[in-house]
């Protein structure tokens, strides 16, 4: 994995690139309810609706993150580099990619910071689909970092594209509370635990 000086250098180029350009070309809208700076290691977690969310997210985070992109777009060389530069690595979506949640693992053990869709996929409205089991495996093997939600809300109006976007504060799950279910079903009922806190998130203008 590329040096966290290198992924933060081009993550704060992008920043400087991109935040103005989204701005330009679609009506963005920002809230962030809670204070964006937190030491430690947390998950970033957001519904996914479009091509844009990644980097989207990512600048508008303000922080060094690492973050799992479909392996389809690392096969061109060039694409490759510059996404392993940004911070991004392979995952392959149709297995359960024991690979890059360990790379998730331990950059989360290493009090680094990740950001994730737990969906897994986009949807095709503003709604949040049920979570998948990755990040629930990915929070009992950390010791359950504070995960930080996002909400994504996007259409096409009138003209531009709009895209509201809101960071919730930080929460942390009580493990306690899952700690008698097998290895499976806690997995799942982790990822719905952070899907439903995602989901009833409200849009505050």
């Amino acid at each position: 994995m590329i040096s966290k000086h290198i992924v933060t250098l081009t993550q704060n180029l992008a920043r400087l690139i991109l935040i103005p350009v989204f701005f330009l070309v679609f009506r963005l809208k920002i809230v962030y309810t809670h204070p964006r700076w937190r030491k430690g290691p947390v998950i970033v977690a957001a519904n996914h609706r479009t091509m844009f969310d990644p980097p989207m997210i990512g600048v508008l985070s303000f922080q060094t993150y690492y973050y799992m992109a479909k392996k389809e777009l690392f096969k061109n060389p060039v694409a490759a580099a510059i996404l392993k530069a940004v911070g991004a690595f392979p995952v392959n979506r149709a297995v359960f990619d024991m690979k890059s949640l360990t790379a998730m693992q331990r950059i989360l053990e290493n009090k680094g910071r990740v950001f994730l869709f737990p969906e897994g996929t986009r949807s095709r409205d503003n709604d949040v689909r049920p979570g998948k089991p990755g990040i629930g495996y990915l929070l009992d093997k950390t010791n359950y970092p504070p995960v930080m939600p996002v909400r994504i809300w996007t259409g096409k109006g009138r003209g531009r594209r709009y895209f509201n976007i809101l960071y919730g504060g930080a929460f942390c799950i009580n493990k306690a509370l899952f700690a008698s279910m097998d290895e499976k079903s806690r997995f799942k009922a982790l990822a719905k635990a952070v899907t439903s806190v995602i989901g009833e998130m409200e849009w505050r203008s």
